[in-house]
């Protein structure tokens, strides 16, 4: 079962390596909402992703420093 991301030229992304992230990141939208799925790239799918990537670092902080 596949699940594809995509990212269109130039809307996306100027060159191959951002085009690439934008439609790894799309790939997993996609694989959230099930299998043999598309999605093509949103920029709120970044804002998501930064999101989640500051409350992952929050709370790994929190844990080192035994916050309760």
């Amino acid at each position: 079962m596949a699940s594809i991301g995509l990212s269109t030229y130039p809307e996306d992304g100027q060159d191959a390596g951002i085009l690439l992230k934008n439609a790894d990141t799309a790939m997993y939208e996609g694989k959230k909402r099930g299998h043999n799925n598309y999605q093509f790239y949103r920029q709120d799918m970044n804002t998501r992703t930064i999101e989640r990537q500051s409350i992952e670092a929050d709370l790994r902080g929190a844990l080192e420093r035994h916050d309760r």
